[in-house]
């Protein structure tokens, strides 16, 4: 069971009580921390969070696939996550976005990361 994050700060009800996750919700919430968390940047936990950080350094031919990888690696202490589809994207100049379609307990859901 994990409390509700929304905008980096945890969710309260009408009553200013922590709302709580568990299941599929609390684990598509892990799968964002660790996508959107730069690797190394949490104390508490040097190696939570991903490498997508790094993509702007990557030749765009190639980011596609270092991406993908980064994404894997990144998921991969979550049991029940799996990433199904990984995409780069330019929407602006020196902008940057990684989609990713991730499977969650069988069901599909599209989350997109501003790198």
């Amino acid at each position: 069971m994990d409390t509700l994050l929304r905008a980096g700060e945890h969710a309260t009800d009408g009553r200013g009580i922590p709302i709580t996750i568990d299941g599929s919700r609390e684990l598509l919430q892990q799968a964002m921390i660790r996508l959107t968390v730069p690797k190394g940047r949490f104390r508490l936990d040097p190696g939570l969070g991903s490498e997508l950080y790094k993509l702007s350094g990557c030749a765009s031919a190639m980011r596609g696939r270092v991406a993908a990888a980064y994404v894997q690696e990144a998921l991969l202490p979550l049991s029940g996550v799996r990433a199904e589809d990984v995409s780069c994207n330019t929407p602006a100049p020196d902008v940057l976005t990684v989609a990713v379609t991730l499977s969650v307990d069988g069901e599909r859901y599209t989350a997109e990361v501003r790198v």
